[in-house]
């Protein structure tokens, strides 16, 4: 953790203790209680609503959680359990872009979020997709041709797909690639699967290098309708966070996965 959002936490602990009386006799919204609960802090938003029994507050570029009395203060990442899901990072994107480009996330959190990933997927019955249940020609191909071949559900703005992306490259896989709109990223997919080198505009979009407005995308000459087919598969197979990776028989790795993993993976049953 950074020294600055060391302080920061420590403030605002002291904070809610200072006032944690005058929330618990508040019987209004939570926001508000939140909010009176930390008088000296600068919140920008309060959302009570995405997490049961939690508030997620943004403060500057930080995010940190908080019961809706504003009595107790959580600071680190929340994880959907039943969605293999960090639902921090999204809100660390949005609150710093650049965090994408830069993949600034931390190695010990990264580390931390992964193996939590491997251990609630590991503790399930192992879930398959058949390959021929895919979405048709939703895929954009790339790879070594005719090698091994693995699908991954992506998103462009995702971090942890860039990553990926870049295991995959260093390894002998056919990949098939399945954008989907999970971090309103539909714009850049469109720009992927429009393009006339696919994989060329993958780069780009991944790297950040591309803006939308030069990627020469026209809506009326490029039918984008297969995104929506990849969306409303990912909805049926419970695919809801990414990247989701599918063997060539079947099995699912949820998560990032570094190239040793993912070679072991793809060896055969785990």
């Amino acid at each position: 953790m950074k020294p600055h959002f060391l302080a920061l936490s420590l403030l605002l602990l002291a904070g809610c203790q200072q006032n944690s009386n005058l929330a618990l006799h508040l019987t209004i919204d939570p926001q508000v209680a939140v909010r009176a609960a930390l008088p000296s802090t600068e919140i920008s938003h309060v959302d009570c609503e995405k997490i049961s029994g939690l508030c997620e507050v943004v403060t500057g570029n930080n995010i940190f959680y908080a019961t809706p009395d504003g009595r107790y203060l959580l600071v680190g990442r929340v994880f959907d359990v039943e969605a293999l899901e960090d639902l921090t990072e999204p809100v660390l994107l949005r609150l710093e872009p650049e965090r994408m480009i830069a993949g600034a996330v931390g190695n010990r959190i990264e580390s931390t979020q992964d193996n939590i990933r491997q251990k609630i997927s590991k503790s399930r019955s192992p879930l398959r997709i058949t390959w021929s249940d895919l979405p048709k020609d939703g895929a954009v191909i790339w790879g070594k041709m005719g090698a091994q071949k693995i699908a991954v559900f992506s998103d462009p703005k995702c971090s942890y797909c860039r990553r990926l992306s870049a295991a995959l490259e260093e390894m002998n896989v056919e990949v098939h690639e399945y954008y989907v709109n999970f971090l309103g990223s539909r714009s850049l997919s469109a720009a992927i699967i429009c393009a006339e080198d696919q994989n060329a505009m993958r780069l780009s979009v991944f790297a950040g290098e591309t803006p939308i407005s030069s990627s020469g995308v026209s809506p009326d000459a490029c039918d984008t309708s297969i995104l929506d087919l990849n969306d409303q598969f990912a909805a049926a197979h419970r695919i809801q966070g990414t990247p989701l990776l599918i063997s060539a028989d079947g099995r699912v790795l949820p998560g990032f996965a570094g190239r040793q993993q993912l070679l072991t993976w793809l060896g055969g049953e785990q």
